[in-house]
């Protein structure tokens, strides 16, 4: 099976040569660049469900850029969702979901698929010019600018990347250090890296504190507390842990480190708020209802529970809590065996 790109300025469809079971028709609609050919092609694609889950997986992405073009960004994202429930390492559709949450207004929804986007494809140059819009937006000028700036050491001139360091009144130019495997870091967001611990520093951001890793001869990696801006430098990592409030990260050419396999525990925050756009609000009888549904859904990393309205808010991302006494809230993580 062979995959094609069309690449446009923050543009891609992918184009499949999928299996003999589908119609070559329906191959043919699936990859025009008529949004509502392509969506009667993917659909009858997707509909008779006899090719492989990566290709089944294309053909959701590509039915999403379809309703993408057209401005149906909630069946936009329910497409990208099923490319991604196909095929979790699909970074094109974590790029574009991250695109429709920040086109909806979810600024704080989009981060996280931006950045796994660039952590499968560390030279993703779209999915730095998006995260760097989201930045800019959310008046992260250092980290947008930064994002900019990788978009032009991987695509020189592009004219978003330039526009994007103009707007932000940052000089054009592109990274000075010359991009290499060795130099490039691969992200893992709500991620602590268990290992052995060089030294604690503090950082303004993730950026920063990888820098500080890329700069100490001894660090093999890092860990980045966002609630606390702590930035912890490793020289061994032994294993990933999910944690909400981290963001970690190590040269690309390393390998990965194993996924722990300690229990996820659910951690109890009383009088505490999450902030940002929750993907799902609802009706929940108490906070121990709230907490179960965020215990069995797999994208849940946070919950809050507002005792007033009865209501559970679930997000995939949580951001540093706040005070209120009329919210109890809760974060999944793994402990450290």
């Amino acid at each position: 099976m062979g995959r094609c790109y069309w690449s446009f300025p923050l543009a891609a469809a992918a184009c499949l040569a999928f299996a003999f079971q589908a119609r070559a028709d329906d191959i043919a609609a699936c990859n025009n660049a008529n949004p509502e050919v392509k969506i009667f092609g993917c659909s009858a694609i997707i509909d008779a469900g006899t090719e492989a889950p990566e290709a089944i997986a294309t053909a959701h992405y590509n039915r999403g850029l379809a309703y993408h073009a057209k401005r149906e960004l909630d069946l936009a994202i329910a497409d990208y969702d099923r490319a991604i429930a196909l095929n979790p390492e699909f970074a094109e559709a974590y790029n574009y979901r991250g695109k429709a949450y920040f086109q909806k207004g979810n600024r704080d929804g989009a981060i996280p698929d931006l950045d796994r986007a660039i952590e499968l494809k560390p030279e993703y140059a779209d999915a730095y010019a998006y995260r760097g819009l989201v930045l800019g937006w959310q008046g992260k000028r250092d980290g947008a600018a930064a994002d900019f700036r990788e978009v032009l050491a991987l695509r020189p001139g592009d004219p978003v990347a330039t526009e994007g360091l103009q707007r932000l009144g940052m000089p054009i130019a592109a990274p000075k250090t010359k991009r290499t495997s060795k130099g490039t870091f691969k992200r893992f967001t709500n991620t602590d890296f268990a290992g052995a611990l060089l030294e604690k520093k503090q950082a303004g951001s993730a950026l920063e504190c990888e820098a500080k890793c890329r700069a100490h001869s001894n660090c093999a990696a890092f860990t980045f507390n966002v609630w606390n801006t702590a930035c912890f430098l490793k020289s061994k990592v032994t294993a990933a842990l999910l944690e909400p409030s981290s963001v970690s990260g190590l040269p690309v050419g390393t390998a990965s480190p194993p996924k722990s396999a300690a229990a996820e525990s659910m951690v109890r925050y009383r009088g505490r708020v999450f902030p940002g756009t929750p993907y799902s609000s609802a009706a929940a009888a108490s906070f121990e209802t709230c907490e179960g549904r965020c215990e069995d859904d797999a994208r849940c990393l946070a919950f809050s529970y507002v005792k007033a309205s009865s209501s559970c808010r679930q997000f995939a991302k949580a951001g540093e809590y706040g005070k209120d006494k009329g919210i109890d809230s809760g974060v999944k993580r793994q402990l450290a065996q």
